[in-house]
């Protein structure tokens, strides 16, 4: 039997056959996305909201799940367990300790709102029907901070304006600690109404809320830290840089 031709690629639903119900925008390895950054929610101006996370933990579920808790000392002003013991590791003789302290440390992302474009079977770009998150290390929101400058300087619309803002081009290249985020933008400009009608009503006014957020006490942090990293650790060599 022929194989009947004719058929077009269609991307949108190739990229569906994986997709999750995620809020978070998935950005793979050596691949573009075309985000619409949404305004600032607020007369701070900012359109990044910085979150931060411990890395490396585990639950006590049977079989273990990974968890990153919330960092106290950023969030609530307060004592943080992950951070004293991460800043005691990295004093440690043993490079292994250095290491794992490195690893718990405070690690910071920063999150926007976006409404994502993509091609349907016609090779038409749409817009999602849902505003959703993209997270970017500091040096991906520093090249799109300069982005918003080469705007400001020239008195260019800002990407996110309501009115005559554009699309960026957000492409991943590298891989773990190599990784990079470089936008750019399209010079396509179009009303935000006409994106996404109802985007007022769809905005995330609050990335902390959203993002579900798992805050530990001092004492559960500790907890969770000799649960995951057991014999990995001298927890008696770093008891007096740490409250208990």
């Amino acid at each position: 039997m022929a194989i009947r031709k004719g058929f077009r690629v269609n991307v949108k639903a190739n990229m569906e056959v994986t997709a999750s119900d995620s809020i978070y925008v998935d950005i793979k390895q050596d691949t573009t996305r075309r985000l619409r950054f949404l305004p600032p929610v607020d007369d701070s101006g900012r359109i990044f909201t910085k979150i931060v996370n411990h890395f490396k933990l585990k639950t006590d579920d049977d079989p273990p799940r990974g968890m990153a808790p919330a960092c106290l000392r950023h969030f609530k002003d307060e004592e943080c367990y992950l951070c004293d013991l991460s800043e005691s590791l990295k004093k440690s003789k043993d490079k292994n300790e250095r290491a794992l302290g490195d690893e718990i440390r405070a690690s910071a992302r920063y999150y926007a709102p976006v409404v994502v474009a993509e091609k349907n079977a016609e090779g038409v770009w749409e817009y999602g029907d849902r505003v959703k998150l993209v997270g970017l290390p500091k040096t991906g929101v520093d090249d799109v901070n300069a982005i918003l400058l080469q705007q400001d300087m020239v008195g260019d619309d800002y990407f996110c304006d309501e009115e005559n803002g554009q699309d960026l081009l957000l492409t991943r290249t590298g891989f773990k600690y190599q990784t990079k985020y470089k936008p750019s933008a399209t010079g396509i400009k179009m009303p935000l109404e006409k994106v996404m009608p109802d985007w007022e009503d769809k905005q995330i006014k609050d990335v902390a809320e959203v993002s579900r957020l798992k805050f530990l006490t001092y004492e559960e942090q500790e907890e969770a830290a000799r649960r995951t990293f057991g014999d990995d650790i001298e927890w008696a060599d770093h008891e007096m840089d740490v409250l208990t």
